[in-house]
This record gives C-alpha cells, sequence and structure tokens, in this order.
C-alpha cells in the first residue's frame, strides 16, 4: 500500500476496523510513511495488525529491505532481504 492510500483509509468514516479484520500483515511501500499516519490508521482502522515498511525497486526484483514482523519502526525500510547486497555510496566521491 502507498503512503496516500494509507493516508485516505485512515480518514474513510464508512471504514471500519471490522472490514478489515481479516487483516493480519499490512505492508507500505514506495515512499516513507509518516509516523502519525500509521499510528492514525492503526488506532481507528487496524489495531491488532503486523505493519511493515519496505523498500524496493523494478530493477532489483523489486524488493530490497523490509521490517522484520512485528518490529517496524516508522520511517524505516528495515533490513536487507535474503541473498541481497546494499552498498551506501557518496553521490560526489563515489
Amino acid at each position: 500500500m502507498t503512503p496516500p492510500l494509507v493516508q485516505f483509509m485512515s480518514s474513510v468514516d464508512a471504514l471500519t476496523p471490522s472490514d478489515l479484520s481479516n487483516v493480519r500483515y499490512f505492508v507500505v511501500a514506495s515512499a516513507p510513511c509518516a509516523a502519525s499516519v500509521m499510528d492514525k490508521i492503526k488506532e481507528t482502522k487496524m489495531p491488532s495488525v503486523v505493519f511493515v515498511e519496505g523498500y524496493g525497486m523494478t530493477e532489483s526484483g523489486p524488493v530490497v529491505a523490509m521490517s522484520p514482523a512485528g518490529s517496524h519502526v516508522a520511517g524505516s525500510c528495515g533490513q536487507l532481504v535474503p541473498n541481497t547486497r546494499a552498498k551506501v555510496v557518496d553521490i560526489k566521491t563515489g
């Protein structure tokens, strides 16, 4: 789910926790999701759901990193998925 859709879902009064009662995990990706948005949807719509944020791109197949289930930190894309390597590079110095 993208952050704008998460924000939309959190503001729709017609969407109730019972509508989402079968959801166990909720993955947010494509951009960082504000902690306030995540907190609002957790409190109002999905109090027992495990939230996970991830990072990826089409060229990487598509997931690069995910937060481990049950240990989500708002704004963090988590850890590299298995069999993935990453390198932090300074744009100026390479």
